[in-house]
């Protein structure tokens, strides 16, 4: 099975990454989406792999929800321009240029609870995934809004993506966020962490990726009743801080909108154990229900089904 981290880089080269930073520059977001929509299609034709791993997620949700999405050409296109378009999006983000009104929460209760921890100077732990653009939060979170000084740490998996994480830190207006490279979480970072969320600070780490340094620690859970892996270190970290813990996507809808879809997170189990993989599978349950209702901002283009599926 081919992972994401055996995955070369795709976002682009470096060359050709800013040529379109000068493009949304000097000729605006819609003009970069038509060419963007070229070459996505250019690129497309000779992503046999990404094509592979599209047809069999469409094969299984498809199974799964009786909701059938044929894997034809159109729908494999539209499934890849899509994440290419998020890309864009993030130009417009980190770029301070997009427009934080257009983010809405999806539940006014789920926004409420949120916000009274934040009113009680509480942080919280944010369990994100690869639904959507989660990086549209960032824009929200640094909006004007009463929350808006709330310091931000993020988790990342800085290896794989070098080349695309250096040009967004070129072109991003700076802001109060930390960025720690899971590769290096050790005991002091998490002492450090907890610490953050004691002081009212934000933290987000993705919970659907195994990390590549740690491949072995791993959860085995049904997705759309197909075994997948999820990492333990994500879920066992954020019960260890103490933190109110919140699962989230942020999915892109009409009129160029981001929809903030949100869940807190209630512990169980009479153990450490148990405790850690009810979490996950609660994980798993907010993960499935959503991505049935936005099946093509599921960006997941590697074998993330076991191989015994076809």
């Amino acid at each position: 099975m081919t992972q994401w981290y055996d995955m070369q880089e795709r976002s682009a080269g470096a060359f050709r990454l800013y040529i379109l930073w000068i493009i949304y520059k000097y000729f605006g977001k819609s003009f970069l989406k038509f060419v963007v929509f070229f070459v996505a299609l250019i690129s497309f034709l000779f992503a046999g792999e990404i094509r592979r791993c599209s047809i069999k997620y469409f094969n299984i949700i498809s199974d799964f929800s009786h909701n059938i999405i044929k894997p034809d050409f159109l729908n494999l296109f539209k499934h890849y321009l899509s994440y290419a378009y998020s890309l864009v999006d993030n130009i417009e983000i980190f770029s301070a240029n997009y427009n934080a009104g257009k983010i809405f929460f999806e539940s006014e209760a789920d926004k409420k609870e949120l916000f009274s921890d934040f009113d009680n100077n509480r942080g919280a732990f944010f369990i994100c995934n690869h639904l959507g653009n989660i990086n549209a939060m960032r824009a929200f979170m640094f909006s004007n809004f009463k929350y808006s000084d709330k310091k931000v740490n993020v988790f990342m998996q800085t290896n794989q993506t070098k080349i695309f994480d250096k040009f967004i830190n070129n072109i991003s207006v700076k802001s109060n966020i930390k960025l720690y490279p899971v590769e290096n979480i050790g005991a002091d970072t998490a002492i450090e962490i907890e610490e953050k969320l004691n002081n009212g600070e934000i933290v987000f780490m993705a919970g659907d990726r195994v990390s590549a340094n740690n491949s072995d620690s791993i959860f085995k859970l049904k997705l759309f009743n197909k075994e997948i892996k999820l990492p333990v270190g994500t879920f066992r970290f954020a019960i260890i801080t103490g933190a109110p813990i919140y699962f989230v996507s942020c999915v892109k809808v009409n009129n160029d909108s981001y929809k903030i879809i949100l869940k807190k997170a209630i512990l169980f189990g009479n153990n450490k154990k148990k405790t850690t993989q009810n979490l996950a599978q609660e994980f798993i349950s907010f993960l499935e229900k959503n991505t049935i209702k936005y099946p093509f901002q599921f960006y997941h283009f590697y074998d993330l089904f076991s191989a015994d599926y076809k």
